[in-house]
């Protein structure tokens, strides 16, 4: 056993003493015979960090050939904003810091301002250096900063000495009065401020610090007597200063910028951070971050075996925060080395440190520096990189400054030599790690960069990853220590790699990170193809170019979402073979799936290998069945259905299979869905129940649904048929307890083999005809249609199926027998969607013969059908008439209901006189023709029969065209009949006795009585005009009711119930009427007797109670007593004497009341006789028979137009001239003789009736008023129903309007008003009247028709507004008026009033003084007859 020492890095062999030296990151990374150095990846002490290259960019360095003077110092000093950099000491140079360029218009010679260059600081617009000259004496350069170049340069300086100084003893410093000159070497120049500066002086054994200003005062000089080596730094308004020595260790000063705050050391704190094994010397580099205090210095082994370099990290914030770090070991002993300069790049948190050692001899020849760099932060603080500047300058070079340039992530490092000014180019970034460290040749793979400096550009072309073969990539900086880059493609598939490079502002890296690529592999086969989501299964990949990374994948996934997919380990066995570990994961993977793999973790292979990730069982799937598509049959007596397999699939569309271990009970359910179009209307199939409709061999009486086990994930349903079914969509459908969504197969039933012809429209029972011999076609045409054993139609959809083609090909043969035995055949066309259509089908024969027409298919008896009994008498519909046993067909005619045959049937409201005649007529009211609907021979209303049913049976009567029963009971009929003549008598004595009994010119109730029936009598004519057959029924029967108030009518159903059928003729009534006149004249002398008689009475009774027999007379100064006027004042008459005497009471002379009477019965039967007459005469031809045609009185049709009612019309004429001309002449006479005669006064007393309340020269227009009631009764009785006869009307009511306005006859304006308004109603009334045939028109204006025609309704609804407005302005006139009549009477009635123990009507002042009024008039009246 051999012994062996490994230096504590390595573990010792025991066969041959051979190190093993460690390699990991616990122990470090080792190298050598006996482990005692690192691995050239790796940075010594400790091996532990990777060592990452320092970049030099030699192509950005900025040099310049020049004969250098000083070749011991030199600067570097960058000034951004401008773009410049200013190095060297002895000369200056200045360069372009973005290229390393002579900065254009710049002396290539450089400058010498007569001694060293050895720092420089802005100051504003200027910058301005320190320069040493000798070496004692410095002065100031300053340069302005907008120098471009063109012109001279202009440089000024000033010149600065020393003065005095003190001395730091224990750390803190003490003042000296005395002046000192200092000598020695000058190390350096900083600001403090905007006008102080700080130099350092060697003086061999001591450290002189001198803050100055500049001018030539001086502020503070420190004195420090730990020479060995010292260096300052400015921090803020600080001062950082240390030094050291071998027996004191390092030293650190802290100097503020106020002279009056003495220094404080530091030293304490670098004490307590000594490293194990090693004498801290002394500190030479120091550099403030903000935060922090990096200081740098030389260490000696403790055992003085070699030398070191360590740094310590000082918070200022926080004294107990301090760190140290060694850097570099292992120093040769041959010098003392040192540190030249130290910065810290804040951006990345590194800090750059360069120790020079020198020969054994002190010399610096042929050595040059070495650089390192470590991680400044809190947390790391290591040195992690290198460079030995001899491999860049073999002859040797020493970094005396160095500069961060931000803008480009650039460090510039002053190296003064012989030849040249040089600022040297070091990248500020680097690359220490990449992940993954393979990617495959696609590209698409995104690497992770680890590394230090890294920043984004707003160009993107400033960082870039750089690939092989020229590929580049944009990158992204996460962070100052990692970015991202994706691969483009490539195709060095190289073993050992290629090197990723980061370029950033156009500097690369150079740390040459291998990235190998390597293309995907290709998978041929997977075993197994399935997997279930619950179940790791493991999975066997076939394939060649697998390879074992650190980022083996395999991916399970499904196009059809991208954005779900599973992950699972890959063991790499061979590069043809790999395991793939599927994990359990929550769902199934949708179809189709697949299963990947990728070496690089991003990039997968793409050999669409399937792979099925089964999921939960959620649902039910046929087998062999698509769903989508309907499956056909044809319907037999017993039609089977296919086997049908339903597995159980999870919700992606797997089918479960041997992964569903549950036995599952699946029921399937039949239903229809719905029949075929062809179907609908035309031929229904027989009954079929389909809860019996799934049969099987052991259900063969049917079931509505079968119940099946499931196994390894399916069941078969086998055997199942149906009997007959009809034609339609079915469905069956599979459930299970657990699914909730039902697997439905639709299947179609088409038609089987045609077992039958039948109809789908028959022919027509009857054939079409018109006049002539030929016949148009049957209407309807037949068609026809196959059935099957269904009743299932042979629709159109299955032409092309099997033999059922002929048919449709062939046609259909026609055979039509007819009753005489002949035969003719037609072809059909070809089937229109399964119909056979026959067109232009013509029978020809008479009217009433029947024919049969036989349908049938050649080679095929059995498919054959009869059509039922065809008759030849069908006109033309839908208006047309056959005429029997001929071929004549007519237009239906008016008021009848045709259908083309023989057949005519009287439509409701309307007559014909028998079952020949063609000529109908309406019926007169509504309801009393046909009351149960069209017959052929009309019917009539109960208790109605004859012509246009106008004639009443026994106990009817007729009222408004309508027979209506008699009171049964006779004295019922009397009763009413009584009542009626009492009515119209107190109606005649009430206009009357109002119009004797008027007080003067003021009483209007005659007048206001007479304009009420006058306007109705007009208006009622209104609902006779030809246009009142087009107004609403309630309008006309509004209008026409208003005539029972105008004027007596015999025509009452009361009078010919009392009359019977005989006495209730109208030539009876006519001559009742007729002779009216008479009538009334032997009634007004029965009232004037009866009055004679009742004052003979009332006088005897007088005398008898004053006994003074019948010339006795009271005193001529008393008044006259007046029964039931006591207390009421009287009226005395003194016009000769002077003295009150009682008026003799005035009684009306009885001939008066008699002819009073006359006139104003005359005035209201007026119109009643002239419409008699007119009625007399109008007769109405009815067509009974074709041969046939009587003439019937229009008003009762009982009454024949022949010679026997002659007479009668004869007649008729005469008493309507006579009456018509003879009343208004009359009255007129009668009028004028009376005025010559006995006055204007007495005569118009007479006839009050007619002429009160007109002007004097107006006193005969009550005549004017019954003329123009004769005009309107002549064109409604006497003119046709025609739009002349409306004409008339129009004409006549226009020109009353006009003369009544033109004349204005009544005194009172109020009355000529309220005629004007009567007559203006009337007019208006009749013109919108003119309107109503067109209320078609309204439909196509409003766009509406019927109920819903706004125009038409509107114009109603103002027909009746202004009708009822006027009535109610009657009605005011007619209760103001009798008011003022009560008024005036009030004590006659209250005599009566008090004879029937009645409340009497109150007293008062105005009824008082509206009696006198009357009075006085009345006196004035009879004086004026006097």
């Amino acid at each position: 056993q051999i012994g062996c020492s490994c230096n504590g890095h390595g573990t010792c062999t025991q066969g041959d003493g051979s190190c093993n030296c460690y390699q990991n990151s616990v122990m470090g990374f080792w190298t050598g015979l006996v482990c005692d150095r690192c691995d050239s990846n790796y940075i010594e002490p400790l091996c532990l960090e990777q060592n990452v290259k320092i970049t030099v960019n030699l192509n950005n360095t900025a040099k310049q050939p020049i004969n250098v003077k000083d070749t011991t110092s030199a600067f570097v000093f960058l000034d951004a904003p401008y773009g410049r950099l200013y190095a060297g000491g002895r000369p200056m140079v200045v360069f372009e810091s973005s290229s390393g360029a002579l900065y254009p218009g710049y002396d290539r010679l450089g400058y010498d301002f007569g001694g060293t260059v050895k720092s420089g600081v802005v100051q504003g617009q200027n910058v301005e250096l320190t320069v040493l000259v000798g070496d004692t004496t410095t002065k100031v350069i300053t340069i302005p900063r907008e120098y471009s170049g063109n012109g001279s340069l202009v440089i000024s300086s000033k010149v600065q000495a020393s003065s005095r100084r003190a001395r730091v003893q224990g750390g803190r410093a003490s003042f000296q009065p005395e002046t000192t000159v200092v000598t020695g070497t000058f190390l350096h120049s900083y600001p403090l401020n905007s006008s102080m500066y700080v130099k350092a002086f060697a003086l061999f054994t001591t450290e002189l610090i001198a803050v100055t200003t500049l001018g030539d005062t001086i502020v503070v000089d420190i004195l420090m007597d730990t020479a060995m080596c010292a260096s300052l730094h400015v921090g803020g308004k600080a001062l950082f200063v240390g030094g050291g020595n071998a027996t004191t260790g390092w030293a650190l000063t802290f100097v503020t910028d106020n002279p009056t705050v003495p220094p404080v050391s530091w030293t304490e704190r670098l004490t307590a951070l000594q490293v194990t094994g090693y004498i801290c010397l002394s500190a030479q580099a120091l550099y403030v971050v903000p935060g922090a205090l990096y200081v740098a210095g030389v260490m000696l082994a403790s055992d003085f075996s070699d030398y070191g370099v360590a740094v310590a990290r000082l918070s200022l914030t926080d004294p107990t925060v301090n760190r140290i770090t060694p850097v570099v070991e292992n120093l040769e002993l041959t010098a003392v080395p040192k540190v030249t300069a130290m910065i810290v790049d804040t951006v990345s948190g590194v800090g750059y440190i360069a120790v020079h050692q020198p020969n054994s001899d002190g010399t610096s020849t042929g050595v040059s520096s070495k650089l390192f760099k470590f991680y400044a932060s809190e947390t790391n603080f290591a040195p992690y990189g290198k460079i030995d500047f001899s491999s860049v300058y073999p002859g040797g070079a020493i970094i005396t400054d160095l500069e961060v340039d931000n803008s480009v992530r650039r460090l510039w490092a002053a190296l003064p030599t012989e030849e040249a000014i040089v600022a040297m180019s070091i990248n500020l970034f680097d690359v220490r790690s990449i992940t993954p460290s393979v990617a495959d040749t696609k590209g698409g793979t995104p690497i992770t960069i680890q590394g230090t400096g890294f920043v984004n550009s707003n160009a993107s072309s400033d960082l870039l990853c750089n690939f092989d073969n020229g590929g580049t990539s944009a990158g992204n900086a996460n962070s100052t220590n990692t970015l991202v880059c994706v691969t483009p493609a490539g195709t060095n598939v190289s073993c050992t790699g290629v090197p990723l490079e980061i370029s950033l502002f156009r500097q690369q890296t150079g740390n040459e990170i291998m990235l190998r690529r390597k293309a995907s592999p290709t998978i041929s086969s997977v075993t197994p193809s399935r997997g279930y989501h619950d179940t790791v299964t493991m999975v066997t990949l076939v394939g060649y170019g697998f390879a074992s990374t650190n980022w083996n994948l395999c991916k399970f996934y499904s196009p059809v979402d991208p954005t779900v997919f599973y992950t699972g380990q890959m063991t790499f066995k061979n590069s043809q073979t790999v395991l793939c570990r599927q994990p359990v994961v929550p769902r199934a993977l949708a179809l189709p799936s697949y299963v990947e793999v990728t070496l690089d973790g991003t990039v997968y292979s793409n050999s669409s290998m399937v792979y099925d990730i089964v999921g939960d069982p959620v649902m039910l799937v046929l087998v062999d069945h698509d769903i989508q598509e309907d499956v056909v049959y044809r319907t037999l007596r017993k039609m089977p259905i296919n086997s049908l397999t339903v597995l159980i699939y999870d919700d992606k569309g797997h089918a479960l299979l041997d992964f569903d271990t549950v036995s599952r009970s699946i029921t399937a359910t039949i239903s229809v869905e719905y029949t075929p179009a062809c179907l609908e209307g035309v031929i229904d199939p027989y009954a079929f129940n389909i809860s019996r409709g799934l049969r099987t061999a052991s259900i063969p009486n049917g079931t509505s649904s079968l119940t099946l086990v499931s196994s390894d994930g399916n069941v078969t349903f086998a055997g199942l048929y149906m009997n007959s079914p009809p034609m339609g969509r079915y469905n069956i459908t599979f459930t299970h307890a657990s699914f909730t969504a039902p697997l439905v197969f639709t299947f179609a039933v088409l038609f089987g083999d045609p077992v039958a012809l039948r109809f789908v429209v028959a022919p027509a029972t009857t054939s079409p005809a018109e006049n002539g011999v030929f016949k148009i076609p049957l209407i309807p045409q037949p068609s026809l249609v196959l059935v099957d054993v269904a009743n299932n139609v042979l629709c159109g959809s299955g032409t092309n199926a099997g033999d059922f083609y002929q048919f449709f090909q062939n046609g259909m043969l026609l055979q039509a027998a007819a009753v005489n035995d002949k035969t003719q055949t037609w072809l059909s066309r070809p089937p229109e969607s399964g119909i056979f259509s026959f067109h232009g089908l013509i029978l020809v024969g008479n009217n009433d013969q029947t024919y049969v027409l036989n349908f049938s298919f050649p080679g095929r008896p059995d498919l054959s059908v009869l059509s039922a009994p065809i008759t030849i008498s069908l006109c033309q519909p839908p208006r047309t008439y056959a005429v029997s046993l001929s071929s004549t067909c007519i237009t239906c005619p008016d008021y009848a209901i045709c259908n083309g045959t023989s057949t005519l049937l009287v439509e409701e409201d309307a007559w014909r006189g028998s079952r020949e005649s063609l000529v109908l007529y309406p019926c007169f009211a509504a309801g009393v023709c046909n009351p149960q609907g069209p017959q052929v021979l009309p019917t009539c209303l109960e208790g109605a029969y004859g012509p246009l049913c106008e004639i009443c049976e026994e106990h009817y009567v007729l009222n408004k065209h309508v027979c209506q029963r008699c009171p049964e009971d006779p004295t019922t009929n009397y009763v009413l009949l009584g009542l009626l003549a009492f009515g119209i008598l107190a109606v005649i004595c009430i206009l009357v006795f109002s119009s004797l009994g008027s007080s003067g010119s003021s009483d209007v109730l005659p007048i206001v009585l007479k304009i009420i029936i006058n306007y109705l009598q007009v208006n009622s004519k209104l609902s006779e005009l030809e246009i009142s057959q087009y107004m609403p029924s309630l309008m006309s029967s509004f209008i026409s009711n208003q005539k029972t108030v105008a004027q007596p009518d015999p025509q009452i159903a009361n009078l010919d119930c009392a009359l019977g059928s005989s006495g209730s003729k109208y030539t009876n009534k006519f001559v009742y009427f007729m002779t009216a006149p008479a009538w009334m004249v032997i009634f007004a002398g029965l009232l004037v007797l009866g009055m004679m008689l009742y004052r003979a009475i009332h006088a005897y009774r007088k005398r008898k109670r004053s006994g003074d027999g019948e010339g006795s007379t009271p005193p001529a100064s008393q008044p006259i007593p007046v029964p039931g006027l006591e207390g009421v004042p009287q009226l005395h008459l003194g016009r000769e004497s002077g003295l009150p005497v009682q008026r003799k009471k005035r009684v009306t002379p009885l001939w008066q009341i008699f002819v009073a009477s006359i006139v104003i019965v005359l005035f209201l039967i007026y119109p009643t006789l002239l419409e008699y007459c007119a009625k007399m005469v109008t007769c109405r031809s009815l067509t009974i028979t074709p041969n046939t045609t009587i003439s019937y009185l229009s008003v009762d049709m009982r009454l024949v137009c022949d010679e026997s009612t002659a007479s009668y019309r004869s007649s008729a004429v005469y008493f309507a001239v006579g009456y018509g001309l003879g009343i208004p002449m009359t009255a007129v006479v009668a009028v004028m003789v009376m005025m010559a005669v006995v006055g204007s006064k007495k005569a118009f007393r007479v006839f009050h009736f007619l002429v009160v309340g007109f002007r004097p020269e107006r006193w005969f227009w009550e005549t004017v008023v019954m003329i123009r009631k004769m005009a309107m009764v002549v064109v409604t009785g006497y003119l046709p129903k025609s739009s002349v006869q409306n004409l008339l009307a129009v004409w006549v009511l226009g020109a009353a309007v006009m003369a009544h306005a033109l004349a204005e006859p009544y005194q009172w304006t109020p009355l000529n008003v309220l005629e004007q308004m009567s007559l203006s109603t009337l007019f208006i009334t009749l013109n919108a009247m003119l309107l109503f045939p067109y209320r078609n028109s309204f439909s196509e204006i409003s766009g509406k028709s019927g109920l819903s025609d706004p125009l038409y309704y509107a114009l109603v609804l103002f027909l009746v507004v202004i009708n009822v407005f006027f009535l109610l302005v009657l009605a005011y006139w007619l209760i103001w008026a009798v008011k003022e009549k009560l008024n005036a009477k009030y004590v006659t009635i209250n005599k009566v009033l008090r004879l029937l123990h009645l409340p009497l009507i109150p007293e008062t002042e105005a009824r008082k003084e509206l009696v006198k009024r009357i009075e006085e008039e009345k006196l004035r009246e009879e004086e004026e007859e006097e």
